[in-house]
């Protein structure tokens, strides 16, 4: 374990939420936050599937976006910057900064949805560990319990394919 590696578990657990959290059923959920990856090419169709489904069950809900991406000169953000979590917003320890931190905690929210695997995933750990959601539902593999619903994706699964399959296990739940 490298220097980094151990100063980034000892912010994690120092600064990760304390109140306790737990399995959810989806009819005591009123607010959902949802983080996906820009960088997937059906995320667009993934973000019109998620707000559909928020309306669905009644549920007010938000898109977080992850966007790692080296832009071009000309090339512009297709998101919301208050809602998006740029390489820039990261500190040296791979956290994101305060005012990201806010907008998230700012929501109150009962659920938090993660879709994307990305290759260092310490940016979504940490923004997903230190959130107050009483249920985190997120992918296998980050290790240090902080999702209460693990699922594991395939290799080749988009977003989209994940969300469906979480929406199952959550409809299951009552």
């Amino acid at each position: 374990m490298s220097v980094k590696d151990t100063l980034r578990a000892f912010l994690l657990k120092r600064n990760r939420c304390k109140e306790p959290t737990g399995i959810v059923p989806l009819g005591k959920v009123h607010k959902v936050v949802t983080i996906m990856n820009v960088d997937d090419p059906q995320y667009d169709v993934c973000r019109d599937t998620i707000q559909a489904w928020y309306r669905k069950n009644n549920i007010r809900g938000e898109v977080f976006f992850i966007d790692f991406r080296k832009l071009i000169e000309k090339e512009r953000l297709t998101t919301s910057i208050t809602n998006t979590i740029l390489r820039k917003d990261l500190d040296i320890f791979g956290r994101p900064k305060a005012d990201k931190m806010r907008v998230l905690e700012n929501l109150k929210a009962d659920m938090v949805i993660v879709l994307p695997t990305i290759e260092d995933s310490y940016p979504l750990d940490y923004l997903v560990a230190c959130c107050h959601a009483g249920c985190r539902v997120g992918r296998t593999g980050c290790g240090g319990g902080i999702y209460d619903i693990e699922l594991t994706p395939d290799k080749e699964m988009t977003q989209l394919e994940f969300f469906h399959a979480i929406i199952v296990w959550l409809e299951k739940i009552q």
